[in-house]
């Protein structure tokens, strides 16, 4: 309180109880010095009253706000937003199995990488793929294209026929080559019944004939027709050649209903070891979806031969003429100096 107006009020009070005479119901009255007393003690605790509050209220207030406001808030909104962006990923994943079914790709039948086709020709592309798992393909199952250039195929299209774990397939589309100059590849896959792809993608790659300076119109990216275990040879000038010498049968005319042997000769006509293969033998060509007998071969020296052997029983369930083939190293495990001949056809009349 201003100091002026304390002195005011001291005077006021001084006048007041020289001019009046002080008393309370009639009792004893109350004397000039006792009431100055009281009215200076009344102004002391006036005094201590105001810096008191004063003092308590600012800093308090102040102090509380700024310090929760500026804790908690920008560290949690940061952190949630960081593990949210790193959980994130692609659902698909090539080579991987799907439950029961997995595939591997095992060769181009037609159509090696780099063909070369004059545009808007019409040609069929041909894979083969092996099963690879545990489940047995039926007309549930189908090819379509994943990515790259369509090139006008049919997708999805279904599985003509069964296939059994551990043997493997022909799988065809009908394609046309693009009308604009390039090179185009496009990737295609297996998919289950489910509808969930699994195993290995398989590409087509072609060239389109034209200016050489000419720009693909499309481009893909995804995993090369490259199996696993595949054999690089050690030496530029020392490669391996698996050829399928012949087929034979004991009787030579199999008996309808009957047993009957069948050996197939297989060499290496190259200068280095082969590693481990595969050869497959088909009783029908034309009927069985699959080979009727596969052979792991482990090694086959430089310049060697081996026949291998097995009993087909119940034997041919018809009689007529009918086209068998073995096929050496089919899923491409072994890098060859000649590609184009691993297999044999051989027609046998079964009495």
């Amino acid at each position: 309180m201003n100091i002026k107006k304390v002195f005011l009020l001291i005077s006021i009070c001084m006048l007041l109880l020289t001019g009046c005479d002080l008393s309370f119901g009639g009792g004893e009255g109350v004397s000039p010095e006792e009431a100055l007393t009281a009215v200076v003690q009344t102004v002391e605790a006036m005094l201590s009253l105001t810096p008191q509050a004063t003092n308590t209220f600012t800093p308090t207030a102040t102090a509380t706000a700024t310090a929760t406001a500026t804790a908690s808030f920008t560290p949690s909104v940061t952190a949630s937003q960081t593990i949210q962006a790193a959980s994130s990923g692609s659902e698909f994943t090539d080579g991987q199995a799907s439950g029961c079914d997995n595939a591997a790709f095992a060769g181009d039948v037609t159509i090696p990488d780099g063909t070369q086709f004059e545009p808007e020709t019409p040609f069929t592309k041909t894979w083969r793929i092996s099963n690879s798992g545990s489940c047995t393909w039926n007309s549930g199952y189908s090819v379509v294209f994943l990515n790259g250039e369509g090139m006008s195929g049919i997708s999805p299209q279904a599985l003509t026929s069964e296939t059994a774990p551990g043997s493997s397939r022909e799988i065809s589309v009908e394609l046309i080559a693009p009308k604009t100059p390039g090179t185009y590849t496009g990737y295609w896959q297996l998919k289950n019944p489910a509808g969930n792809l699994f195993g290995h993608s398989f590409y087509v790659q072609i060239v389109v004939k034209g200016d050489s300076n000419a720009t693909p119109t499309a481009t893909a990216t995804g995993p090369t027709n490259t199996p696993a275990g595949t054999n690089t040879p050690t030496s530029t000038s020392a490669t391996v050649d698996l050829v399928v010498n012949s087929i034979t049968f004991n009787p030579s005319d199999p008996i309808k209903d009957n047993d009957v042997i069948v050996e197939v000769e297989i060499e290496n006509k190259g200068d280095a070891n082969a590693g481990s293969f595969l050869v497959e033998w088909w009783a029908n060509v034309s009927h069985d979806p699959a080979p009727a007998k596969t052979w792991n071969v482990s090694s086959l020296s430089a310049k060697s031969t081996k026949v291998l052997s097995f009993t087909y029983s119940p034997g041919y369930g018809a009689k007529g003429t009918v086209d068998t083939k073995a096929y050496a190293d089919s899923l491409n495990a072994v890098t060859e100096s000649d590609e184009s001949n691993n297999e044999k056809t051989k027609s046998v009349t079964v009495k």
